[in-house]
């Protein structure tokens, strides 16, 4: 996922999180820094986002997991790996976009655009190549290195073009343009965007 925080020092502000009752794994931004929380462990990544646009990736292996960083200040990526005392089962979980689902009102300050989820692990090359230096690319199409689009599960682009809401009005849906009807309800229709801002494809 692609994501610009608004805040340049914030805590407790969710960036996205994957998230059941017994069983959870989140990306969270925190004291200007970025978490990731897979039950019941705790990870600080030690990686402050940069000014401007970060292209952000998680890939869970087995039990191993590994955050991937993106952006102007790291234009070839870094990653902060590490195992897993046990691996999470979300199968059954629900998942959230700029919000955390451990209670109201807390929410990620700041903008995500190009949120996907692959049932395969990608490989480095793979990422460098949907980082295309900071302009993301159609991730329904393969092109170059890129060549996992058969294996999206969801793929939500926050307003390219009609992806929104595929071209209704008033609909509080963020429409997964991977096709596989992975729907995202929007809590208030009115908050809703009508247009991407960059990056853009």
């Amino acid at each position: 996922f692609w994501m610009h925080h608004s805040v340049a020092s914030s805590m407790g502000t969710p960036i996205f999180t994957d998230m059941s009752q017994t069983d959870y794994m989140a990306v969270n931004f925190y004291a200007n820094k970025l978490y990731i929380y897979a039950k019941p462990d705790n990870y600080d990544t030690n990686f402050q986002p940069s000014t401007g646009w970060n292209f952000i990736t998680l890939t869970a292996t087995g039990s191993s997991i590994a955050v991937h960083q993106f952006s102007n200040d790291y234009p070839t990526g870094r990653v902060f790996t590490r195992t897993l005392s046990s691996v999470p089962d979300l199968s059954t979980s629900e998942v959230y976009f700029a919000k955390s689902g451990w209670g109201a009102g807390r929410f990620f300050d700041g903008m995500l655009n190009d949120v996907a989820f692959f049932s395969n692990a990608l490989s480095a090359n793979e990422l460098t190549a949907m980082y295309n230096s900071g302009a993301p690319i159609d991730l329904t199409s393969d092109s170059g290195n890129y060549s996992s689009s058969s294996s999206l599960v969801g793929y939500w682009r926050m307003g390219e073009d009609d992806s929104l809401t595929d071209g209704q009005t008033g609909i509080s849906q963020i429409s997964d343009a991977s096709g596989n009807g992975n729907h995202a309800t929007q809590a208030a229709a009115a908050n809703q965007p009508t247009a991407s801002v960059d990056p853009v494809i």
